[in-house]
Parts: C-alpha cells; structure tokens; sequence
C-alpha cells in the first residue's frame, strides 16, 4: 500500500472521470495478480497493471491504456522524503508517495509536535544515533536536519517539524536507542 498526496499539477488532470489538483490525496492498494485500487480524493478507481521495468508500466482501466513513467525526486538523505514524477501519457504530475512504513514514520513526526509547541521527535523503530547534527539551544527551521539514526542498516535523517530552538538532546552519538524514544525536543520560536 502506498499513500500520499498530489504536490503539483501542470493543469487540472482527469483519469476517466476523476479528477485530482495539487493537495489530493492518493492511496494505492496492490490487489495482487497486477489489479490496484487507487483512491484518488476519495474516488476509487481499479485497474489493471503490468510492470515493464523497475520505473516504468502499462496500465488499463475501462478499456483505455496509459503508459506510466516514475521519476524518482526523492532526497537519498531524507527517508521521509516521497517525491516522485508521474508521467501518464505524456502528462507529469508530482506526487508525494510513501510506503506505508514511511508514512506511519511521517505520521509520528508530526504528531509530535502538537502539543503546547514542542515538536518531541522520535524514531518509530530501534537503531544507534550516529550523529547529532545541532545543539542544545540552537535555532533551527522546520525541515532542518537535527539528529542521524542507523535502523536497519539504513541512514535516517530526522528533521525538525516545526521552527524553534532545540530544547533538549536527550540522546548522544553512540547511543542505542528503543522504538519511540524522544530524541530530540524542539520548543516553537515564539518570535
């Protein structure tokens, strides 16, 4: 499952009547045996996918074939990052896509920084802080990288949610960490 949201439109799309714009969302349900259903902006849409190569498809609904390119833009460096160009017969349509892990991780980033203008950042798996990439009582701006975790032997960047100051670094370089330990707490700029 895939979910995630239009980013930017060259124009209004519509694929067989449904229609989507920048901030639409998008969910993606593999079926198996190539049949997908596809939520756009709530409307569900099923097709019929073949795979032609590690970026490319063909896909059929109601008949009609569609030629699909992907582009990935995402960030190597940022693990929450979901950009990917969409080609669809010719047209490109930006979308922010995530794997369901990435956007439970997502979720868990932003839900953090809630309350009272904390932004409490997390891991929502267990790994080792390989490097901090700030300092207590430093400003920082929201998407700004603030702390590097290896989990499953990947490099994870954590980026700050919120503009603010770091309050408090409750982990160092070195240090095993558990699943949703608070790593870092950013308090909100008040300026």
């Amino acid at each position: 499952k895939f979910i995630g949201a239009v980013t930017e439109t060259t124009a209004l799309k519509k694929v067989e009547g449904t229609s989507f714009s920048a901030d639409t969302a998008i969910e993606v349900t593999d079926k198996g045996q190539g049949r997908y259903l596809v939520n756009i902006g709530g409307e569900l849409v099923d097709v019929d996918a073949v795979m032609l190569s590690n970026d490319e498809m063909s896909m059929i609904h109601n008949g009609h074939v569609y030629d699909v390119a992907f582009e990935d833009e995402r960030d190597p460096n940022e693990i929450l990052d979901g950009a990917v160009a969409v080609r669809m017969n010719a047209e490109v349509v930006r979308v922010d896509l995530l794997d369901e892990r990435r956007h439970r991780m997502r979720s868990l980033v932003k839900a953090s920084g809630a309350d009272a203008g904390l932004a409490k950042v997390s891991s929502p798996m267990p790994g080792r802080v390989m490097r901090l990439e700030v300092d207590k009582g430093q400003g920082v701006s929201a998407g700004d990288a603030l702390i590097v975790v290896e989990a499953m032997k990947m490099e994870n960047v954590f980026k700050s949610p919120i503009d603010g100051i770091v309050d408090e670094l409750c982990v160092a370089a070195g240090d095993t960490i558990d699943a949703n330990a608070v790593m870092v707490v950013v308090k909100a700029d008040d300026e």
